[in-house]
């Protein structure tokens, strides 16, 4: 175990011993942090930390800072501020849209072709909103239907390096990604009891529909116990949704984000949908091919800013925000929109913000992956590299979530509430953050903190322990105030 900091020469001459042989400084002051990693210890978790106080040139505690751990989400730092780098904070994902026959008298004979560049971040609206500018414009029915691009393995599904999911699952956390994906590839299942026990429940999906067969079977009755899971596809049948159970007379609306279907297959139903609703005839099914030579082309959106995006990632954790914006580092890269061309951009990347092989341990970009490792002191440089970037370091900071106010932080830590904003990590037996606390001497503590044990004895809340325990001792040092300049001069004249 080491940890050092900026403690007393009293305390240096007390446990020099100790110390000589694995540093040069002294224990920091207050012993919370101390306390908290015998803590860990004796209970056999793993810990990695490393924090620094911005600008200082020794860490302020550290504990196995180059012990590679499985960091969970924490991950999505390293992708994050990578995009950002490579892409720039304002860069904006473009979907286009073609024709492939004219438009005459409101009509097009032919299909309407889609081409996403991975947005992670259009929606059914902005589908919607498309559809009303092409019906403003004349267009009143599409004979063809709406087209999209062959999708293989390479380019849609999860990576391979994730759990392979429960026949059954339907968690957003696990969803599917595509060049052409819509709503982060997740709806919101909502169940509403009907007027009388005994009459079906009302099944709604929003914003969009699941983009696979809905089997509902829910009625109204005296207690609410409903089971969601996607059947799978046999030799008959394709995939479904199955809803079952049933939903208490009177009780409030019972909601579940899902994940959709296959992210093309969903974005195809959802733009069909809301041209339906803006007031276009969408004429066939949906189909999948090549954009016809000589297509026109109708429509270009641009989505939201990628600092809006990166936003999104990092303060509500998305798997799958993080895994299009890993691809579209590779394809910024090098024309090929992959999993394995983003990593290998991103690891360049970090080497080159960090100065250090940061991102070598990680196999994904959301860190869903129990196979990607990093050490916590490698993730604490590149908080501290990134947020001090000159470029775009505001905007990482800003999409870190708020102790006791927003996103995956808000129910926690809120005796940090306006001081610390992280990154959290959270999968079974590993719990991870890090990011930046704003002491009350005006100093920053750039820190990072990764757990890996036992499901029962690694979680948010020892992490929270560990946190609250290293902000008190951080608070406790004793800081060194810089002597008033004399008076008269050019600091005090006015």
């Amino acid at each position: 175990m080491l940890r050092i900091g900026c403690g007393s020469a009293l305390r240096l001459l007390l446990v020099s011993a100790v110390l000589i042989a694995v540093t040069d400084f002294p224990a920091a002051e207050s012993g919370a942090i101390e306390r908290e990693l015998a803590r860990q210890a004796a209970r056999g978790t793993k810990v990695g930390l490393f924090a620094v106080v911005a600008g200082a040139d020794a860490p302020f505690v550290l504990e196995n800072p180059d012990l590679p751990l499985v960091p969970a989400s924490t991950a999505k730092l390293v992708t994050t501020a990578c995009a950002l780098d490579v892409l720039g904070p304002a860069h904006r994902f473009v979907t286009r849209l073609y024709a492939s026959a004219p438009v005459r008298g409101g009509t097009t004979d032919g299909a309407l072709h889609w081409q996403g560049s991975g947005d992670p971040g259009i929606r059914g609206e902005d589908l919607f909103a498309i559809g009303r500018r092409l019906r403003a414009s004349g267009l009143s029915t599409v004979a063809g239907g709406m087209s999209a691009p062959p999708a293989s393995p390479a380019d849609e599904g999860v990576p391979a390096v994730w759990p392979a999911p429960h026949p059954g699952l339907t968690d957003p956390y696990a969803a599917g990604i595509g060049p052409l994906s819509v709503a982060w590839n997740a709806a919101q299942l909502v169940v509403r009891p009907g007027e009388t026990p005994g009459s079906p429940a009302t099944i709604d999906f929003f914003p969009l529909e699941p983009g696979t067969p809905v089997e509902a079977r829910v009625v109204t009755a005296s207690s609410t116990k409903i089971d969601v899971r996607i059947v799978p596809a046999n030799a008959r049948d394709p995939a479904r949704l199955s809803v079952r159970g049933s939903i208490a007379h009177g009780a409030s609306p019972w909601t579940r984000w899902i994940r959709l279907g296959p992210p093309s297959r969903a974005f195809l139903g959802a733009a069909a949908a809301a041209f339906g609703a803006a007031g276009i005839e969408v004429g066939a099914p949906p189909s999948y091919g090549p954009i016809p030579g000589g297509a026109v082309l109708l429509h270009e959106h641009e989505g939201r800013s990628l600092a809006e995006l990166v936003r999104d990632v990092n303060k509500y954790s998305s798997n799958f925000g993080a895994e299009m914006l890993l691809r579209a580092i590779g394809s910024s890269a090098s024309g090929r929109w992959s999993t394995d061309a983003g990593l290998a951009a991103m690891r360049q990347c970090a080497e080159r913000l960090t100065g250090s092989p940061l991102a070598d341990g990680l196999h994904d970009g959301s860190g869903y992956s129990r196979r990607s490792r990093l050490r916590a002191r490698g993730l604490a440089q590149l908080v501290d590299a990134a947020s001090a970037n000159g470029g775009w370091g505001h905007e990482f900071a800003a999409s870190l979530p708020l102790a006791g106010a927003d996103g995956s932080l808000e129910k926690r830590l809120p005796a940090l509430r306006g001081r610390l904003r992280a990154k959290t990590g959270t999968l079974s037996g590993v719990s991870s953050l890090a990011g930046i606390y704003n002491g009350s001497s005006g100093e920053r503590l750039i820190f990072a903190l990764i757990l890996n044990g036992e499901k029962s004895r690694v979680g948010p809340a020892e992490v929270d322990r560990l946190v609250s325990a290293l902000v008190e001792s951080f608070e406790a040092r004793p800081v060194t105030v810089p002597a008033a300049a004399p008076t008269g001069s050019a600091e005090t004249a006015p």
